[in-house]
């Protein structure tokens, strides 16, 4: 008999809740593919302000101060080993903007397939595909990787205004015109909607300690649409990655943007599948 597909765990991007994923993940369901998709703190109204009933990031913090990436880590990983440890599962982590940082860091040889199976366990990450995400090296942070861009993603700009404001007294940030920025492709009532799930930011700057790139297959969905990660940027990020491992990665291309699992999801879902299976 077959191995059963292994599940997908989805490391959601920066100001996101899981709410834009839940279409991907509906047409996985379909293929046979158990998905889960955890909130993380550090995109989490209730992390972020002192009141999550008040619409306004302007104000303060919460008591226990804004959260940090280690909160996202734990998250994501208490997923992850439920279903390795207890329930001995293959896993497919799928990873947009930021969450490429996150999916790489939990990624770790105790929970990769192969080590496991050199120690006679079963189960394990099988493999990381990327969405339109921020491949960090080791010892830097999604900020410094970002920092690297800004020029180059603000280019899509409209003259005079980022896709980004700093709230410096916050420590936060917030979208501009996300409709503009990350919604362009979809129809305007449905930009609206899911710009109205955005949340805000904190300074992402826990450096990567984890090389994952060097031991997992790994895959990216290139946006080449995408005005907030340009997709010349993203083919670098690629090709540092390719350099800093040894190893390639499997290439896919979408017209789309940074949202484009919105625009175009049954592209996104036969890709992911075929990796799936060619990590099986």
């Amino acid at each position: 008999m077959s191995s059963p597909k292994p599940a997908i765990l989805l490391a959601h991007g920066s100001y996101h809740t899981p709410q834009p994923y839940a279409r991907l993940r509906a047409l996985l369901s379909k293929q046979g593919y158990e998905t889960h998709c955890p909130q993380l703190p550090c995109a989490s109204r209730d992390y972020l302000v002192a009141d999550p009933r008040n619409p306004s990031f302007d104000q303060p913090p919460p008591s226990q101060g804004l959260p940090t990436q280690d909160l996202d880590v734990a998250a994501l990983r208490a997923v992850l080993r439920r279903l390795v440890e207890e329930q001995g599962r293959d896993v497919l982590l799928l990873a947009h903007s930021s969450g490429g940082w996150t999916a790489t860091e939990i990624a770790t040889p105790e929970l990769q397939r192969g080590k496991r199976g050199l120690e006679g366990r079963g189960g394990g990450v099988v493999g990381i595909f990327y969405m339109a995400s921020f491949l960090v090296m080791l010892g830097e942070s999604v900020w410094s990787t970002f920092a690297a861009s800004t020029g180059e993603a603000e280019q899509g700009a409209r003259e005079g205004q980022g896709w980004f404001s700093l709230l410096k007294e916050r420590n936060l940030t917030v979208f501009n015109d996300p409709p503009y920025f990350l919604f362009h492709d979809l129809p305007a009532e449905e930009a609206e909607k899911w710009s109205e799930t955005l949340t805000a930011c904190p300074f992402l700057t826990v450096p990567l300690t984890n090389d994952a790139y060097s031991e997992l297959p790994c895959a990216y969905m290139l946006c080449e649409g995408d005005r907030v990660v340009s997709s010349w940027y993203q083919e670098l990020m690629v090709k540092k990655a390719e350099e800093s491992s040894g190893r390639k990665m499997q290439i896919y291309k979408c017209p789309g943007g940074h949202e484009s699992f919105l625009s175009y999801p049954e592209l996104y879902l036969d890709s992911i599948v075929e990796f799936a299976e060619k990590c099986a």
